[in-house]
């Protein structure tokens, strides 16, 4: 009887067990939340939202200050929806308050290996990645049932960009952010996110002429 009544004991640990892994392995959670603050633009007041992800800290919002090279982004905003302004590259290396810059090619690579994209990814051109994309969505605004988990306060909504000839592409669609790392002579690394994508693509984008993307500032790491 003490036999059955172990071997029953036993198997209702092992079943609780494997319950709670599979629960676990369905959560793609960050083993470390980012810790949400914010912080203020000493230039015209803006308070934008902030999230701390391992050692860097991110602006939560795209940066929406005006300045030489900034561009009105024609989306309707709402106090939770900010789509910030569209920026020329050149402006975009600048734009962002002191103390930050514009987010690097190598600062959205160890962003997304939090995550748990692999580093080959991370850094390769192209779409990669899995869910990552979608978790770094907002819950809102994206179409073709593209909205996302927005899993770690990032909320990237789908701005759209500026082509060369300084037309909106992509509203609805896309969310489409400069880094500060050239591609070649005329061209930059942006980091994308798509309607209908949940992975992330790395792609150059020529900076020439009307091009316009948004812009994420990072905490520079002496500050």
């Amino acid at each position: 009887m003490k036999t059955k009544i172990k071997i029953a004991s036993g198997f209702i640990i092992v079943l609780f067990m494997t319950m709670n892994w599979a629960c676990k392995k369905d959560d793609n959670t960050p083993v470390n939340p980012p810790v949400q603050n914010t912080v203020t633009d000493p230039r015209d007041g803006h308070v934008y939202k902030t999230i701390t992800v391992d050692t860097l800290v991110w602006f939560a919002e795209n940066l929406d200050y005006d300045t030489a090279g900034a561009y009105e982004n024609k989306l309707k905003s709402t106090k939770d929806e900010n789509y910030g302004k569209l920026y020329s590259w050149f402006s975009a290396k600048v734009a962002c308050p002191a103390g930050w810059h514009l987010a690097s090619d190598d600062n959205w690579k160890a962003l997304l290996m939090s995550m748990g994209m692999n580093a080959n990814d991370a850094g390769a051109n192209g779409f990669n990645g899995t869910d990552q994309g979608k978790r770094l969505k907002s819950k809102t605004g994206w179409m073709s049932n593209g909205n996302g988990t927005d899993e770690i306060g990032f909320n990237a909504l789908p701005a759209g960009y500026l082509n060369a000839y300084g037309e909106l592409v992509g509203k609805g669609e896309y969310a489409h952010f400069w880094t500060s790392t050239p591609e070649q002579t005329n061209a930059a690394y942006t980091r994308t996110l798509m309607a209908g994508r949940d992975d992330v693509r790395k792609d150059g984008m020529t900076y020439g002429g009307g091009a316009a993307a948004s812009v994420r500032c990072v905490k520079d790491p002496s500050k």
